[in-house]
């Protein structure tokens, strides 16, 4: 056993360090706004700040352990501690990884169990943060659906801290001064802090998934802890009105976040500090009338016990489950799901949970809780390997013959797919492998040729990924027709898309669009290219005056900063043409073939796809010619997963290169049609 000697800290009173029934309350609270956040509660946009209410209350209870323990006996085990750890997380948290991955193999489309599994690999290690963090800022991976264990981020945060935590707060107990301890909490505080503010304005996700942006969080709870066990009370009738401040901090904050809040950032100190406040006067205060009283009722007490293996179940089952039972979303689809989530959460409490965090005599011993943790790891990563390696099943994709369909679109045999349904998703233009398409926080535009290098011929694709995805073909009929071809695209980024909000998981204002598109003005004035380009999305939030605008009005920003944006290129004096953005399919194009195992199921009809004719009129007035291949990608009344031998979507809404490649001799004719399209160079 490993211990740390050092001087005790001052006897803490009873009601600090002890038991609390109001802070056991006061998860329920917590997991309650997670809940209904996740379940599509509409007035409950904030839910998710639940999370952080748990990691102040992990920081309260941790430092007081450690606190409680050199009290008692002058020394801490740092064995002892982590073994409390393993057996207190693991055993639940693993049993719903091995139940979540035999759900997947069983309900969900085998093109996501090579993600699943890699997710739920690294739930089993405690690194999943890292994981969705890093795809929270890859476009490509932040547009796929959620993961099952995405809720596991928090437990890895939280077990990274573990790690860390007791290691600092002893070796400062150990120099002989609270103070020490004190100061260290309150620098972990302000340096995590101040690094959350800047993660959140330059790299949200890593804000809101990494540790060291949370790490405040859990130190805020450690000060609280070292403040009562100082005996640093509040007074009674002042405690009585902070509890109830804190609880409406931690409630308002729930109610009143939308979608547009830039998140953690500063807002996150409602719900930090509101809980803190609760924790600090609940040890002076928990009479009748106070916040305290009303977290410490039975009910209360019996979710707050019950919230951990209600947080672990419920994610998967609302991730899983609809997709699985084709239930459609909603709101109450998604509340009965959560509620339903409660009987594998109870049992696994009073089954697995209770029953190891309790028992005595040799599993408490540090050799018992090496097993448990060897065992719950290798058991993550069996499963995990199962979903990566499972058989796939055999693909026909061999549909009646559709009514009106010609002998071109009738999908041809699974085997003969190009690209394969297992492939679609990366079928991705050259520019992703070669770093040439911007991120959402790049700024400055970066410059790809393909072609010929050199020419003196220079043409420019620019806009976002529905721009990016007409590389391909062009970068062949450049080589083609000794061209140098100018790739300008970047993430959400298109002519018409400043004052834009980004989409989740970002959810701020698009500032770095505007930037770069300033950017673009000027690299054309340098270049002064023979011909450019563009197309992309129409962005469906957009700020008019500081707030974000709809309907008629989102429609009108768009117009006025399409016009602007064309405008300023056609004041170069360089030609211009506009590609129209192609149909948006609305499904996963991929996901839905390896589920349906039939084609038919996967197309939509031509009436239901997304169009922008704000773009095309803004276009009509500028004098710009638009190019529409609408037809080239849609039948007359449908828009096809499969045309020919080719899957045409890799997700919802972009093409597989594979067949805008396809598309080059319809591509090149449209372009030849404008008369802009420079001549061939020898």
């Amino acid at each position: 056993m490993i211990a740390a000697r050092g001087p005790t800290t001052p006897s803490a009173p009873a009601s600090s360090l002890r038991y609390r029934p109001d802070v056991e309350g006061l998860r329920a609270l917590a997991v309650g706004g997670v809940l209904l956040f996740h379940a599509g509660w509409p007035f409950v946009l904030g839910g998710y700040v639940g999370v952080d209410v748990f990691f102040v209350i992990s920081g309260f209870l941790m430092t007081g352990l450690i606190l409680k323990e050199r009290t008692r006996t002058g020394r801490f085990s740092f064995g002892a501690f982590y073994a409390r750890r393993v057996r207190r997380i693991l055993p639940a948290a693993t049993v719903v990884l091995a139940v979540s991955a035999g759900l997947s193999l069983w309900l969900l489309p085998w093109v996501e169990w090579s993600r699943t599994g890699w997710d739920i690999g690294s739930a089993g290690l405690f690194v999943s943060n890292f994981r969705f963090a890093f795809e929270a800022t890859d476009y490509l991976n932040a547009e796929l659906g959620a993961s099952p264990v995405l809720n596991y981020w928090s437990l890895s945060v939280e077990e990274q801290f573990y790690l860390v935590w007791p290691l600092l707060l002893v070796a400062a107990l150990a120099l002989g001064r609270v103070r020490i301890a004190t100061g260290l909490l309150g620098l972990t505080a302000v340096a995590s802090f101040l690094l959350s503010l800047q993660w959140t304005a330059t790299a949200q996700p890593y804000a809101f998934f990494m540790m060291p942006a949370r790490a405040w969080e859990f130190a805020l709870g450690g000060l609280v802890a070292i403040a009562l066990a100082r005996r640093r009370l509040i007074p009674a009738r002042a405690a009585l009105w902070l509890g109830w401040l804190g609880a409406g901090l931690i409630v308002a904050t729930m109610l009143l976040l939308t979608r547009a809040t830039l998140f953690p950032g500063w807002v996150v100190l409602l719900p930090v500090m509101g809980t803190a406040a609760i924790i600090w006067s609940g040890a002076s205060s928990a009479g009748r009338g106070s916040v305290g009283s009303v977290l410490s009722t039975g009910p209360m007490r019996a979710v707050g016990r019950v919230s951990y293996s209600w947080y672990l179940w419920h994610f998967p089952l609302l991730v899983i489950l609809p997709i699985g039972l084709d239930l459609e979303p909603s709101v109450w689809t998604g509340t009965v799901i959560v509620a339903l989530a409660w009987l594998p959460a109870y049992a696994t409490y009073r089954l697995v949970e209770t029953p190891i965090r309790t028992a005595g005599g040799a599993m408490r011993t540090g050799r018992a809780a090496a097993i448990i943790l060897a065992g719950c790891v290798g058991l993550a990563i069996a499963v995990a390997a199962a979903l990566l390696l499972w058989p796939r099943p055999e693909l026909t994709l061999q549909p009646e013959q559709a009514r009106g369909a010609t002998a071109a679109t009738v999908p041809a045999p699974a085997a003969s797919l190009t690209p394969g349904v297992s492939e679609a998703r990366d079928d991705l233009p050259a520019i992703y492998d070669d770093g040439c398409h911007g991120d959402v926080t790049d700024t400055r535009v970066s410059d790809c040729t393909y072609g010929v290098k050199n020419s003196g011929t220079s043409v420019v694709l620019l806009g976002d990924s529905h721009a990016a995805q007409w590389q391909p073909p062009l970068a062949a009929l450049a080589e083609e027709r000794g061209w140098t071809l100018h790739s300008w695209t970047k993430s959400s980024c298109a002519p018409g898309s400043g004052s834009s909000l980004l989409p989740d998981p970002w959810s701020r204002p698009y500032e770095e669009c505007d930037q770069w598109l300033n950017d673009v003005v000027k690299e054309l004035k340098d270049l002064r290219p023979a011909l450019v380009i563009a197309s992309g999305w129409q962005p469906t939030q957009l700020l008019m005056d500081g707030q974000q605008a709809t309907g008629r009005a989102a429609g009108e920003q768009y117009r006025q900063s399409l016009s602007k944006d064309v405008a300023a290129i056609q004041d170069i004096g360089v030609p211009l043409v506009w590609l129209q953005d192609t149909p948006w399919q609305g499904k996963d194009v991929p996901t839905c073939l390896s589920k349906r195992n039939n084609a038919e199921a996967c197309n939509a009809r031509l009436a239901d796809v997304e169009a922008s004719p704000e773009a095309a009129a803004v276009m009509e007035s500028s004098g710009v010619p638009t190019i529409d291949l609408t037809g080239a990608i849609c039948g007359a009344e449908e828009c096809e997963a499969i045309r020919g031998n080719r899957i045409v979507w890799r997700d919802e809404h972009h093409l597989t290169a594979s067949y805008a490649e396809a598309l080059l001799p319809l591509l090149a004719a449209d372009l030849s049609e404008t008369g802009l399209l420079p001549a061939s160079t020898p």
